[in-house]
């Protein structure tokens, strides 16, 4: 800075340094803490903006062992209750501190609950609470109303209604910031008879593979099904399909349970599968030769498919054979034709001729 002096006989000037310094910060913040996440805060630092004395450094304790070095910083605390909260603002004149206390409240309840009624006592209703379990809105205390003019302050009660029918029931959860409710209608019914399990099926027996349908004929109010076919098979369905591949006996049952109770009904050897009938056989033979002079000996082999058991050959000179691979010596020269005819268990048959197939010859 430059001061300068004049009159009549002139001017005269003097210059001096002026150091503008900045004075220490004034400090200070706030806080918001809200629900429904009260542990979160978020906190702001409301310093003087002055250029002179605003701050350039931040340093935050938060009370709970934790700190930061942020101007506006977010904190997460793992509990309720009052946290004594530092902030020191620095800048090249030096810091300031400034000290308030947080208070992390409760939020009020976040309330819900579940009930059970069964067969065979329907009357008998277990109530649940599952109101929220986090810290920072559990509840503390309930209050139930059961619709029938009975309470209770248990969290979870059971109630015995006297009569059927539907109930307004009400919650009320209370914590230290407050409480809430909720009401819900409990339909109290009657329980069904007890289950009668029935059924039949279409066939019930049949050559492998054998597709039977079961037909459930079960009373009263079935809720589930299972059947158990006998051949390691089972099934969940009320009517199911089902396809036996093996011969024999299968005992079946179905086992059906309503709100109740269970029943099952068993039918010992019910589904009757016996093999599939052979396949019709084709004939058909060859020889060790065809041709030479007489007397010619003739050895037939039988080479015929489906499992005949039963063989009947021609020879062509009037004799005949039942074996399955019989030898023939012809006698006489001449063209002889051979037939053979084969038989099943079934009774299935077929025949095949060979015309002239065997040629003897003079000696």
């Amino acid at each position: 800075m430059t001061l300068t002096a004049s009159n009549a006989g002139g001017s005269s000037s003097v210059s001096k340094t002026v150091h503008i310094a900045p004075c220490p910060p004034v400090v200070n913040f706030n806080f918001v803490t809200q629900c429904p996440n009260p542990l979160n805060v978020q906190f702001t630092d409301t310093s003087s903006t002055i250029l002179t004395e605003k701050p350039t450094a931040w340093f935050w304790q938060f009370g709970d062992g934790t700190t930061s070095a942020l101007q506006n910083p977010t904190h997460t605390y793992s509990a309720l209750g009052d946290y004594n909260v530092t902030l020191t603002a620095s800048n090249a004149a030096g810091s300031s501190t400034i000290s308030k206390t947080v208070h992390i409240a409760p939020c009020p309840p976040v309330v819900n609950f579940e009930w059970v009624s069964e067969c065979p006592n329907p009357l008998d209703v277990q109530f649940t609470d599952t109101s929220s379990t986090i810290i920072t809105e559990r509840p503390t205390s309930w209050s139930w109303n059961f619709g029938d003019g009975a309470t209770s302050t248990f969290q979870n009660p059971a109630h015995t209604y006297a009569a059927y029918g539907d109930y307004n029931v009400t919650l009320t959860a209370s914590n230290a910031a407050g409480s809430r409710s909720i009401s819900k209608t409990v339909h109290i019914t009657v329980c069904p008879d007890p289950p009668i399990a029935c059924f039949w099926t279409y066939p019930q027996s049949g050559t492998a593979p054998l597709e039977v349908e079961f037909c459930d004929c079960s009373k009263t109010d079935i809720l589930t099904w299972f059947w158990d076919f006998g051949d390691g098979n089972t099934s969940t369905l009320s009517q199911p399909t089902h396809i036996y591949y093996q011969p024999g006996s299968y005992t079946v049952s179905l086992t059906v349970t309503n709100a109740t109770g269970t029943d099952t009904e068993v039918q010992p050897d019910y589904i009757q599968v016996t093999s599939p009938p052979p396949s019709p056989p084709r004939a058909y033979f060859t020889t060790n030769h065809a041709i030479g002079p007489v007397p010619l000996t003739i050895v037939f082999t039988d080479l015929s498919s489906g499992i005949p058991d039963s063989w009947l050959w021609n020879f062509g000179d009037g004799a005949t054979s039942t074996e399955r691979n019989p030898t023939h010596v012809y006698t006489q020269p001449g063209y002889y034709t051979v037939s053979l005819e084969v038989k099943n268990s079934k009774g299935s048959s077929t025949y095949t001729t060979a015309p002239g197939y065997i040629k003897a010859l003079s000696g």
